[in-house]
């Protein structure tokens, strides 16, 4: 059992939480209480009334973690603290989506005109910025279904993108940057590298150069033109960007450009979330001022007990929640799995990719770096994997087994056998010999224990 229990009236109201665990097992047991919201840590009582102290949530904003802290300052303790993960690999899926639907619309004999008066709505924010918006906001209303909270505080400043790379700047020079007089970033980078590819070294044309991202978009990487090089048509291929090819090695001397998308987020909840729920507004030096008055150590959930008002004097919670926002659902019905070829060179196993032509486009004629030569005796076949079936057992799924609760790794033989590992091997179990303790529904938590010096 948790060390603190949160507590709800028969209508769902919040009410305070306890930590008196043996009356909680008294009500669980008598009928006077019974679990609530589908956990082990919220219960909703039959008969009681409603005698609430307010207390206050402190929200940490961030582009990849959320700290979150809930603080009774009237008794001077804190009731719950939390970090809060953002799903991950959003933009790889929604590059996926984009594709596979231009290859749908590709397909048919009529598609209806589009105009070129479209214009996207007010407010309108990227897919990639609006779930992590979203995100605040539910978390902020998940934590009001089981605690009585009264005022919300976020930490969100406003932040000037141009000062962060530039701190001289001033009046017209912000219309002034080094791209003045381009059409756009590509035509800049062109120019700066004097249409140079820097891998092979040579001269070419605009319509046979790309602009190649250094750090990749999916690890964090952005269109800075610090973080773009000038690559032609045949080196920036497949073979190019693995893990061994020249354009890695390219990223790992390179000096990154400062990323700036948490500072653009911090001012999109700025001035998002107030519109959207009443909260209270506060500043990254207030916190970090606090903090320091109050010897309190340097995290998310820490800078969420500073922003609910939290001192040196209010008792801490030993435990914190540590939350990973999952996908709700894998939509994809095929996956390809890659041919495995022997190199004649050296006698490795490579893939297909890594012993390709090359080519990236049909309608160029340019003299590729050719790898298909060296394959040699193919050991495995390339193929697709068909998706029939979506299971209720997920990988993270908390099972009773035949050993005792365990996590599913998930499923084999069509869904018949769920998957699960114990002392180091991999086990299984007829999935109807099994009871599904803890379905995650689209976000996982661990329970991690404070350490204290």
């Amino acid at each position: 059992m948790a060390e603190l229990i949160y507590v709800c009236a028969t209508d769902g109201t919040p009410l305070m939480p306890t930590h008196r665990l043996g009356k909680v097992a008294r009500w669980l047991k008598s009928g006077r209480a019974h679990w609530a919201h589908g956990r082990r840590d919220t219960i909703i009582l039959t008969d009681v009334q409603k005698h609430v102290q307010p207390l206050t949530l402190g929200i940490d904003a961030g582009f990849s973690t959320i700290g979150e802290s809930v603080v009774d300052t009237q008794n001077h303790r804190e009731v719950y603290a939390a970090e809060f993960s953002h799903v991950k690999g959003e933009k790889q899926r929604n590059d996926q989506r984009r594709m596979y639907r231009q290859m749908r619309r590709s397909r048919l004999r009529h598609r209806q005109a589009r105009f070129n008066n479209r214009k996207k709505p007010i407010g309108w924010y990227a897919p990639s910025i609006q779930h992590k918006l979203d995100n605040h906001l539910k978390e902020i209303q998940r934590i009001k279904q089981f605690l009585p909270i009264q005022t919300v505080i976020v930490e969100a400043g406003v932040f000037d993108n141009h000062k962060l790379t530039n701190p001289k700047v001033h009046g017209k020079a912000y219309q002034e940057g080094p791209m003045a007089g381009y059409h756009d970033v590509k035509s800049y980078v062109y120019t700066r590298d004097n249409h140079r590819c820097a891998v092979c070294g040579h001269v070419f044309p605009e319509s046979q150069l790309r602009a190649h991202h250094l750090l990749m978009r999916h690890d964090g990487g952005t269109n800075n033109p610090a973080n773009l090089i000038t690559v032609c048509v045949s080196c920036h291929n497949g073979a190019n960007h693995l893990s061994n090819g020249p354009l890695k090695q390219l990223e790992q001397n390179a000096q990154l450009a400062v990323d700036q998308r948490g500072a653009f987020f911090i001012n999109a909840v700025h001035s998002w979330l107030p519109q959207q729920t009443k909260v209270m507004l506060t500043s990254g030096y207030i916190t970090a001022r606090y903090r320091r008055q109050y010897e309190v150590t340097k995290s998310h959930h820490d800078d969420a007990f500073v922003i609910a008002g939290g001192t040196d004097a209010d008792e801490r919670v030993n435990e914190w929640h540590e939350i990973q926002k999952l996908r709700h659902n894998n939509r994809s019905l095929s996956k390809f799995y890659d041919a495995k070829f022997v190199d004649i060179r050296n006698g490795a196993i490579k893939s297909g990719q890594e012993l390709s032509s090359g080519r990236t486009m049909r309608r160029l004629d340019v003299n590729y770096d050719n790898q298909r030569l060296y394959r040699g005796e193919q050991v495995r076949q390339g193929h697709w994997s068909i998706r029939r079936n979506h299971y209720q057992i997920r990988p993270g799924d908390k099972v009773l087994t035949r050993y005792g609760e365990q996590t599913a790794m998930g499923v084999n033989s069509n869904g018949a056998n769920v998957l699960f590992k114990m002392g180091g091997k991999t086990k299984s179990q007829s999935v109807k010999t099994i009871i599904c303790l803890h379905h995650l529904n689209g976000w996982q938590e661990a329970i991690q224990v404070v350490n204290k010096v």
